[in-house]
């Protein structure tokens, strides 16, 4: 007997880009009447162990079943079944069925991956495809979405309705980033002028970075990144850091925003980053920043030197 052709997992990367596509969009079929297949398992309290993922990782078992053993219980996936394990949640896996078929998927700020594993009829040998990595301007809002599904929920029907349209949307998500996107007739300088644009816009987005701006242009994130340094001389994030720097000092000399407020508000998720790139940039940190326009300022209002020019 030999395995169903659904079983054979591509060789080619664009074939199984497409197989996955298949998947997701069977799923979000399902999802509009049903998510009954969608398992979380809960999360209980501090465990003694954890796991070193840094997001959520998806599963969908397409043939077969698996059983995993988490901290506080198991899980077990059925044909058809699809589980979210939330960021960190240590687990063990056994797999079971003559075929077995299931789709993985992890999240990061920047991109997707996929991998397909099934095992052998004979000798039960696990075989791991090759994971592809997709760069995307949707990863961020997939893995927020995952992140805002793995949290504790009510059992109320508005919640319901909101763990529907939250899994609607990731598993659309997830279509979006496996889609090609259109090349779309931007190229030489205008390209850079449009990469302008949109930067001088939404530098202060938590979520830039060169694959979102790519799929503004309709380009991949590889072609915009060479484009612009062959023109500019400069990476794209570094003249997305200098332009959050301008806006952060503008904060610093006109607002009474604690320093971590306005890392966030151009664009920095973590105070440590910000503070690392500000001094990097202007050479003294935000608050050595703010305390220096704040001496110049009572000196001016005394009638004394200001001092040597600082950066604006």
């Amino acid at each position: 007997m030999t395995s169903l052709p659904f079983l054979a997992i591509p060789a080619n990367p664009a074939a199984r880009a497409d197989r996955y596509r298949l998947i997701l969009q069977a799923h979000l079929d399902r999802a509009e009447t049903d998510i009954g297949q969608l398992k979380i398992p809960a999360q209980r309290g501090p465990t003694a162990q954890k796991s070193t993922r840094v997001s959520p990782q998806i599963f969908f078992q397409e043939t077969g079943s698996t059983h995993f053993e988490l901290p506080h219980g198991s899980l077990i996936l059925l044909q058809g079944d699809v589980a979210l394990l939330p960021a960190g949640m240590p687990r063990k896996e056994r797999w079971s069925g003559a075929d077995f078929l299931v789709l993985a998927g992890s999240f990061a700020m920047e991109n997707l991956s996929f991998r397909f594993t099934r095992l052998e009829r004979n000798g039960g040998r696990l075989i791991e495809a090759p994971a592809d990595t997709f760069a995307c301007a949707h990863s961020f809002a997939a893995l927020r979405h995952a992140e805002e599904l793995t949290e504790p929920q009510p059992g109320d029907a508005i919640s319901m309705r909101l763990r529907q349209g939250l899994y609607q949307a990731l598993l659309a998500r997830l279509i979006q980033c496996l889609t090609p996107l259109p090349q779309l007739p931007c190229a030489g300088a205008d390209l850079i002028d449009r990469c302008n644009e949109i930067i001088a816009l939404s530098a202060c987005r938590v979520d830039f970075s060169v694959a979102w701006l790519a799929g503004k242009l309709g380009r991949s994130p590889d072609h915009v990144s060479r484009g612009f340094r062959a023109r500019t001389g400069r990476r794209i994030m570094e003249t997305v850091h200098r332009r959050r720097i301008d806006e952060a000092r503008r904060f610093l000399r006109e607002s009474d925003m604690n320093i971590d407020e306005i890392g966030w508000a151009c664009g920095f998720s973590r105070p440590s980053y910000f503070n690392y790139i500000f001094k990097r940039i202007s050479g003294a940190t935000p608050t050595a920043y703010r305390m220096e326009i704040k001496r110049r300022l009572q000196r001016s209002a005394l009638g004394s030197p200001a001092g040597p020019p600082i950066a604006r």
